[in-house]
């Protein structure tokens, strides 16, 4: 009751053959059973051929080349295998010297040479991942409050984490896209 299945081959025109005739459809009544699929029989194979990652945090007011040597000799004492850099807190400070067109026309660019560390880092077999806060940054709502996230009465958005940006708006998404286009370069 309530289901219904309609074949759109149905809805056309009945093909003819050969002799010009109409070939008439079979009505066939059947019954529709949905059940749960069964997985049982796949094999699940994702993440198989890869380690186990145990990454150390490194705050962005850490991300020079002392606070970064701190963190990488820690990686042994607590058995990590990677760093976590958070290279753009939710300050909107970006922690290293960026060359997208947004942090640059706004101010937001670090000086840190970040990719000479990478470079270094890859070298020692150091994994690597980048923490990038999206849509809370208190520099850019500040500097462009139109590409900011509004309250009910025209303002900035703003919680206990900081101030809002519109994810919705091109500016932001294109902006965010830069930056994480450039760290994983």
């Amino acid at each position: 009751d309530g289901v219904s299945l309609e074949l759109p081959i149905l809805a056309t025109p009945a093909p003819t053959n050969d002799a010009g005739e109409t070939t008439n459809f079979e009505e066939v009544d059947t019954e529709l059973v949905v059940e749960q699929p069964d997985y049982s029989d796949v094999a699940a194979t994702a993440g198989e051929d890869l380690s186990d990652m145990r990454a150390l945090f490194v705050p962005a007011e850490s991300i020079n080349d002392e606070g970064i040597g701190t963190y990488t000799a820690l990686m042994e004492t607590y058995g990590a295998n990677a760093l976590l850099l958070e290279v753009k807190p939710e300050s909107g400070q970006l922690a290293y010297a960026s060359t997208v067109a947004t942090a640059q026309s706004y101010g937001l660019s670090g000086t840190y040479d970040l990719q000479t560390e990478v470079t270094a880092l890859k070298e020692q077999g150091v994994y690597l991942a980048a923490m990038v806060s999206c849509c809370v940054d208190d520099l850019l709502a500040t500097r462009n409050s139109l590409i900011a996230l509004q309250n009910a009465y025209g303002g900035v958005y703003t919680d206990t984490t900081g101030m809002w940006l519109d994810p919705y708006d091109s500016t932001v998404r294109n902006y965010i896209d830069d930056l994480v286009t450039e760290l994983a370069q």
